[in-house]
């Protein structure tokens, strides 16, 4: 009877210790944690370059290289080793490719690829502080990154030892021009419907956008109800491009709907989005609502919805959106038929007051929110050029929502 026991035993302590190696084995710790917030949409963290800063970059999953502003580049005396062209969402420009860069992020250390620096700025943060540079593939491929919008944390995992262990949704993707695409299945309305790839872009501040040979294969224009031609400025290009706004009936992303979607539809001839290559993007406003994990080993995204995933789409019944240069609003979008646009706002319009106060003396996320929340009339100073031009925009029912990138 005690040589059975003592088997037992034995046997209790093998199995113990099996299953604490295996546990382990499953508990993951990340490489480096890395801080970000959320500034009109967009993903921002805080880089150091050759060991100067830190800077604001945005996280761009639909980045395929790694950008710094030229301004930034040309103030550190980074070299330059050629010119080449890049492809943004609404147009190609010219930049200059660097080389000796290193990129640190934290702890960690990227370097020996390819860096671009352009000239075409990228919008200041609403605290009137400079974004200056953009970085997406780079660090996706060398590290497992979790994006916890619950935490406002990035977690680097190192690639040849993770395994996911959460009870989020795996969804398949490619990587096309270094960028991931997924499926997703899109209803335009009750009786149009199709699934499609789509970019997935923590870059972008929209919900989803259709590109030029989508809208056009599918006629999607005509499937439209409410539609307004929207101009805007879309990516690092700073080009101006045509969008048609409008909802869709919904979009499937794996096995999470989300339905009366504000979408746009690209009418642009050039730049990513008008490629044949995949169906459009789909942008932070869907993307926040999970805590993702990206393993391009695997290729792989991990879905988990957070606690912004039943948050309702916000209305812009004003019908404008902003940017900040050099700490001022600047009316970055304007659509067709809107509040703003009967008021004779115009794009590039520089916001000086609104209802009698200096934006001075107001947050750069109050000036948007009032945009999107106003329901008496809105008293605005504009600045065109050099003058100063006095408006009202007055509130009306609109179903329409403004979702550019």
């Amino acid at each position: 009877m005690g040589t059975i026991v003592k088997k037992w035993i034995c046997w209790l302590i093998f199995l113990t210790i099996g299953m604490s190696s295996s546990m382990a084995q499953y508990k993951q710790e990340p490489e480096e944690v890395i801080p970000f917030f959320i500034d009109n949409g967009h993903i921002i963290i805080r880089v150091l370059i050759n060991d100067s800063g830190p800077f604001n970059y945005l996280f761009d999953s639909g980045a395929g290289a790694t950008l710094i502003a030229k301004s930034l580049s040309d103030s550190l005396n980074l070299t330059v080793s050629r010119q080449k062209v890049n492809t943004g969402a609404a147009g190609a420009h010219k930049v200059d490719v660097l080389k000796n860069i290193i990129v640190r992020i934290g702890k960690v250390q990227l370097e020996g690829m390819e860096v671009l620096a352009s000239k075409t700025g990228l919008e200041d943060l609403a605290n009137g502080e400079p974004i200056l540079g953009v970085i997406g593939y780079h660090l996706l491929n060398n590290y497992v990154v979790r994006v916890d919008y619950n935490s406002m944390k990035l977690m680097l995992y190192d690639k040849s030892k993770y395994t996911y262990t959460g009870s989020g949704e795996s969804i398949p993707i490619t990587l096309v021009y270094n960028i991931p695409v997924a499926s997703a299945k899109v209803g335009i309305n009750d009786n149009k419907m199709f699934v499609g790839s789509f970019l997935i872009d923590t870059g972008s501040s929209s919900t989803i956008i259709f590109s030029s040979p989508t809208v056009d294969h599918y006629d999607l224009l005509k499937s439209l109800d409410e539609a307004k031609e929207v101009r805007t400025q879309l990516g690092t290009s700073n080009r101006k491009t045509k969008l048609v706004q409008s909802k869709i009936s919904f979009l499937s992303l794996g096995s999470s709907a989300f339905h009366s979607v504000p979408s746009s539809f690209s009418r642009s001839d050039v730049g990513v989005l008008s490629l044949y290559d995949f169906d459009g993007i789909i942008g932070n406003k869907i993307l926040g609502r999970f805590n993702i994990t990206f393993d391009y080993q695997k290729s792989r995204l991990y879905l988990e919805s957070n606690e912004y995933y039943h948050t309702p789409f916000p209305d812009n019944v004003a019908g404008l959106t902003i940017r900040f240069a050099n700490n001022k609003p600047i009316i970055r979008s304007l659509t067709e038929g809107s509040p703003a646009s009967k008021a004779g706002l115009r794009q590039g319009d520089a916001i000086v007051s609104i209802n009698g106060k200096l934006v001075e003396e107001m947050r750069g996320d109050e000036i948007r929110e009032i945009f999107h929340k106003y329901s008496e009339k809105l008293k605005l100073v504009i600045q065109r050029g050099r003058k100063l031009k006095y408006t009202e925009i007055h509130p009306e029912n609109s179903s329409l929502k403004a979702h550019q990138r």
